[in-house]
């Protein structure tokens, strides 16, 4: 579950490239929810982690490009018209669950890969999944993006504080998955509306209102 909003900078962007990169493994199984004010599901559980590679270049600077700042500029992506709000990340969690729920996957893991900064109005959400996700025996893992200090905080005390990580677990044998008891789904066929780092999980609220995503073909 990836956070792509605008308050994501570019030393946190790095460490998102880092943690698809390592999610990048032909024997791990994972699902992937991009999620900003509203989420939408990119992969479904159960797609090989491999299927990360197409959309690892948006999270890559372009070379010889500088912004008037002097910062990186990376790639325009698919999704930059569909996450325009504030963000909620309870929008995210809930759409990585559903799909969890939805395929029948039991023990599944979530991992939220966010700077953490959630619109106020959103933090009961996110407090009233944490409760729901416990009684459940969901686990969530939090590989946060140069968080403030306030909101690793809170999230340490809606998920525990043992749920934060350095950086991304592997998926493949012996990973977290296996870890955690993670029985995710057989690979589903290749479609580039289907990954990651919200790692187990995801359906999109907004997949009412918005048709899927077109993402680029892989090349040769």
């Amino acid at each position: 579950m990836v956070d792509v909003s605008r308050s994501i900078g570019v030393s946190p962007e790095r460490t998102l490239l880092r943690a698809l990169k390592r999610l990048d493994s032909p024997d791990g199984r994972l699902g992937l929810v991009l999620f900003s004010d509203i989420a939408y599901e990119l992969f479904p559980p159960g797609t090989p982690g491999t299927e990360l590679r197409p959309i690892e270049r948006f999270f890559r600077p372009l070379k010889g490009r500088k912004t008037s700042s002097g910062d990186p500029v990376f790639p325009v992506t698919p999704w930059d018209d569909s996450f325009r709000g504030g963000t909620q990340i309870s929008t995210g969690i809930k759409a990585a669950w559903d799909a969890l729920k939805r395929d029948g996957i039991r023990n599944g893991a979530i991992l939220l890969v966010s700077d953490l900064a959630t619109e106020p109005d959103d933090i009961q959400h996110v407090a009233e999944l944490g409760i729901a996700m416990r009684r459940a025996g969901v686990e969530m893992r939090i590989l946060g993006l140069a968080p403030k200090p306030s909101d690793k905080a809170l999230f340490g005390r809606i998920f525990g504080a043992d749920s934060f990580v350095d950086e991304a677990p592997p998926v493949g044998v012996g990973g977290l998955a296996h870890r955690l008891r993670a029985r995710l789904t057989a690979p589903l066929p290749w479609a580039l509306v289907g990954a990651a780092l919200g790692l187990l999980a995801a359906l999109a609220a907004n997949e009412l209102v918005c048709g899927r995503l077109a993402l680029p073909g892989r090349t040769a």
